[in-house]
Parts: C-alpha cells; structure tokens; sequence
C-alpha cells in the first residue's frame, strides 16, 4: 500500500524511487489526540506539516479570551511551524496524525527533490485560491448569513466542530450561536448537520 504522503506528492509531481526514500528517512508521523495543545511540541518555524486524519483549531488568547480564526480537517491539509508562532495555538479537536518534514530537511528540499519548489508553488497556490474564494465569498457576511452559507453548503465539518469553537470563529458567542441554530431550524430542516457538542 503506497505511504498517504507519497500519494499527495504525486497528485502534484513526479517523483522518483530514489527522491520517495529520501523524503521518507525524514518524515516523522505524530499523533496527538483530541483536546491536546499542539503549539508547545512545535521546535522550529520551519517545519512543514501534512495532516494525514484529524482536524484543527487555530486561534489567539488575550486578555478578552480566545479567538477562533481557522480550521483545517484532513486529508491533506497543509500548514508551516510558521502559523503556530507568534502567540498563536493550536488544538487537536480529534485524534489527528500529522506528518512532519523537519526545517533542516525541508531547508535541502529544493537541492535533492526535483520537482519539489514545483510541487509547494502548486500546493500554496491551491490553498491560497481557496482561502480567497472563502474571503470574497463571505466578505461583508453576518454571523448568521455565514454560518447559513455553512449549512447550505452541506459542510460535514460542521458536525465535528464543538459549539464554543464554532461561535467563536462565527464572532458570537454560545448562546447566540444555539439561538441561531434554533431559528435556523424552525425554518428548515437542518438537524443533521448542527453539532451536538458543547
């Protein structure tokens, strides 16, 4: 059975024998599991991280509390030890598996993978599109027409995601999000994808 990274490093470059056993000396699997704080285990900003199973919460603590700004679900999503410095955190909500490329290695990257600048030009661009399609698509968006657009999109993630996280990404708070929640419902059938956890 081919390795679940070599499967993502071929959906975006060729890659030969040799560079996959070279990558693979280097790619150490973590496991954390859900409710754990990720950010103190992060050595280097450099690191680039691959998430295999699991999902995400990215957020800042202040002195007004936390604030929810990101999600990432796998298969496959991508971030750098970049994202989780500077008072960032980050958060287990499942039991998640990344795999981590070291700054040391990823560092040689360019020198001993061919195709490798290729393959993060294509990656970051994806997940730049993305984040840009999600930004024009709900600028200017109430909490309540956000978390609608959510819900009509069908979006599993929402089922996973507990209800204080979800308020706080959303900018509201808990009760307002279970109030939401009930006009929404009262209005359409949409029990399936609310999220039972507190």
């Amino acid at each position: 059975m081919q390795h679940p990274f070599k499967q993502l490093l071929l959906t975006y470059i060729h890659l030969t024998d040799e560079e996959w056993l070279l990558i693979r000396q280097h790619l150490i699997e973590t496991t954390w599991n859900k409710g754990e704080l990720i950010s103190p285990k992060v050595p280097q900003s450099g690191d680039l991280f691959f998430m295999q199973k699991g999902l995400l919460r990215f957020f800042l603590s202040g002195n007004d509390g936390e604030r929810t700004f990101l999600f990432k679900e796998a298969p496959y999503s991508f971030f750098g030890g970049q994202e989780i410095k500077n008072g960032q955190s980050v958060q287990a909500l499942e039991r998640t598996t990344i795999w981590c490329l070291p700054k040391e290695f990823v560092l040689k990257m360019s020198f001993v993978v061919k195709e490798w600048d290729l393959f993060i030009t294509r990656l970051i661009g994806e997940i730049r599109k993305h984040h840009l399609q999600v930004q024009d698509a709900t600028e200017g968006m109430s909490a309540e027409d956000w978390y609608m657009r959510m819900l009509t999109n069908c979006d599993p993630i929402l089922a996973r995601i507990p209800t204080k996280f979800l308020a706080a990404y959303l900018g509201i708070s808990t009760p307002s999000l279970r109030d939401l929640r009930k006009k929404l419902m009262s209005e359409m059938s949409l029990s399936r994808y609310i999220t039972a956890s507190a």
